[in-house]
């Protein structure tokens, strides 16, 4: 019987019949007959044994072994079972049996799984080969709607693997939690706009297998990839319905592309960004005797900040007032250098003179300026 299956361990029972080699009609033989059992490639039997004489039976025998470990038998090998039998004083052999060992069975008549084996097979099929049948409420709908989805308006896409055909459509709704935010893009200051927003609190053990890198008061902010023509990157702001500005530390596709998935960090100091500067940057032409004269240009306006006398000066005077050095906390993302000047509110012009920027992507610019003319207020004009 080639293909015969035997799990480990278990008794095999198998029989043989002797015939007269003259006439073929079944015929006792003249002496006990003998089996050997040989693996594979092996010359020498693994087990060998006398056959017994079925009761009242002609020439039929039967034998019998335990496939078990201890003796040699192996899962995955081949076995041949071979019967040798003298019938009128004419020895002859047979292969009475071709099996393979198996893993023995953890319940008689039940086969061994292999867990590994399935769950490989499971992970490594393509859903290509099943999205056809798929029926909606099934796993292969979940792989395509992580992979092929995308979400408009109120309407859930679920394509198959090709992008174009539709395998499934959801109805979805907004979050009642969700808020319009702005996301400020690093180094430009372009605005897009965002309608729906959701922020939740960042997972604690998230937090704590970040090495640091996240604090268990970082939020989450979800923000739907349909709203923008890019996604959002590291060092871009989310500005909230609320006017607080989050700076963005990671990012992450969500909801199979559908949505953005922003680990950020609310921009915190005291003293609190309580003031609005515009930041101007001169461009250089020659003047009426061939100096160069630099021409003061709007580039940013309305930036949050905060300024702070730091040093006052009596030595270093400038249009005959004594400087007065101040630390401008801005919430910018870029350095400036000396071809940059502030406006503050009251309308006096900031010269800088330095700008400090931590590495952190939350932290604010330092940037150190100075006003030589106090005449009027706190910042006169210039």
């Amino acid at each position: 019987m080639p293909g015969l299956t035997i799990p480990r361990e278990e008794t095999i029972h198998f029989d043989v019949v002797t015939h007269n080699p003259k006439t073929g009609a079944v015929t006792d033989a003249d002496s006990t007959p003998t089996f050997e059992v040989f693996e594979e490639g092996i010359d020498t039997p693994i087990w060998n044994g006398d056959l017994s004489k079925r009761t009242d039976k002609t020439g039929q025998y039967r034998g019998s072994f335990v496939a078990a470990g201890a003796y040699g038998f192996d899962v995955g090998k081949f076995y041949n079972v071979v019967a040798t039998a003298a019938v009128g004083g004419v020895t002859g052999k047979s292969v009475a049996l071709v099996f393979r060992v198996v893993a023995e069975e953890p319940a008689a008549g039940k086969p061994a799984l292999d867990n590994n084996a399935i769950a490989d097979a499971v992970l490594a099929r393509d859903v290509g080969q099943a999205e056809s049948s798929a029926a909606e409420h099934s796993l292969c709908t979940v792989v395509l709607a992580t992979l092929e989805s995308a979400i408009a308006g109120s309407t859930w896409t679920i394509k198959r693997t090709d992008g174009v055909t539709v395998h499934a459509t959801k109805s979805v709704t907004t979050d009642p939690d969700a808020e319009p935010v702005t996301l400020l893009r690093a180094g430009s200051g372009e605005a897009t706009p965002i309608a729906t927003a959701l922020a939740t609190a960042l997972r604690r053990r998230e937090a704590e297998a970040s090495a640091g890198l996240y604090r268990e008061t970082d939020v989450v902010w979800h923000l739907n990839a349909a709203e923008m023509p890019r996604p959002p990157e590291p060092g871009d702001t989310i500005v909230d319905a609320a006017g607080r500005r989050f700076t963005i530390l990671s990012v992450a596709p969500a909801a199979g592309g559908s949505r953005w998935r922003c680990v950020a960090r609310e921009t915190q100091i005291a003293p609190k960004l309580d003031q609005h500067v515009d930041i101007q940057r001169a461009t250089w032409s020659k003047g009426q005797h061939g100096a160069a004269v630099p021409r003061w240009r709007a580039w940013r306006s309305g930036v949050p900040a905060k300024i702070q006398p730091v040093a006052f000066d009596a030595n270093e005077r400038t249009s005959g007032a004594p400087t007065v050095r101040y630390v401008v906390y801005l919430d910018h993302d870029g350095v400036l250098d000396d071809t940059y000047r502030l406006r503050a509110p009251d309308g006096t012009l900031l010269r800088v003179v330095g700008c400090r920027k931590a590495q952190r992507l939350d932290a604010l610019v330092e940037v150190e300026v100075v006003v030589s003319d106090l005449a009027g207020g706190p910042f006169g004009e210039h």
